[in-house]
């Protein structure tokens, strides 16, 4: 006959196998975290001769409502959703910084081009405003990446900010499928088409003679 205490230990380890099976079974597999970032590859073919003025590109702001890492969905026409597994791998604010740099830096505009917090002066700063960012999947058939971007191109003078030129701009990218990657390649092809548009825009300004 098996001795008692033999019985207790076999009722133990019997009991912590069940229950470390069953936490096994309870366990839930979380979709992986991913970060992203933007890739704008200058496809103007800017013609004007260059103005001979440096520009300096200041820090980007963004609404509150889409400050965070998080990707934005609007998912009704009154209700939005962020994504916890989707994310910017820095705020949209400061990439987008950096696409805009690196677009000046890229096309024969400007003489030269910086960014803050560079100490070198530009004789015009950039400043830029991101409205809104999110993916609009309020049509299943037809999600759209969005994006509003307001520039301000200001002049500073005796400690005074004057602005020569400002607009807003919208870009609603038809996407293929609602995957964080095509939703990213529409936010890159919405921001390539804003800055085309504001080469244009400010194609024609005399800003030499305003120096």
């Amino acid at each position: 006959m098996m001795p008692k205490h033999y019985g207790y230990i076999f009722v133990i380890f019997f009991y912590l196998l069940v229950l470390s099976l069953g936490c096994v079974g309870l366990q839930k597999n979380y979709p992986e975290r991913r970060y992203y970032t933007f890739d704008v590859t200058s496809a103007s073919n800017y013609t004007v001769s260059p103005k001979h003025v440096i520009l300096k590109i200041r820090n980007f702001r963004v609404s509150p409502a889409y400050a965070g890492h998080e990707f934005v969905y609007r998912v009704s026409p009154d209700g939005y959703e962020s994504d916890f597994y989707n994310q910017f791998f820095k705020s949209p604010a400061s990439l987008m910084t950096q696409e805009v740099f690196g677009w000046f830096s890229r096309i024969n505009m400007f003489d030269h081009v910086v960014v803050a917090p560079s100490e070198i002066p530009g004789d015009y700063e950039l400043s830029g405003y991101i409205n809104s960012i999110y993916g609009d999947y309020t049509d299943d058939g037809a999600p759209k990446a969005v994006l509003a971007l307001q520039f301000f191109l200001i002049k500073e003078d005796s400690g005074e900010d004057t602005i020569v030129f400002s607009k807003s701009y919208q870009k609603d990218v038809g996407i293929i499928s609602k995957s964080p990657t095509a939703l990213v390649n529409g936010w890159n092809e919405a921001l390539s088409e804003v800055l085309i548009d504001f080469e244009h825009d400010i194609g024609g300004l005399d800003l030499t003679s305003a120096k």
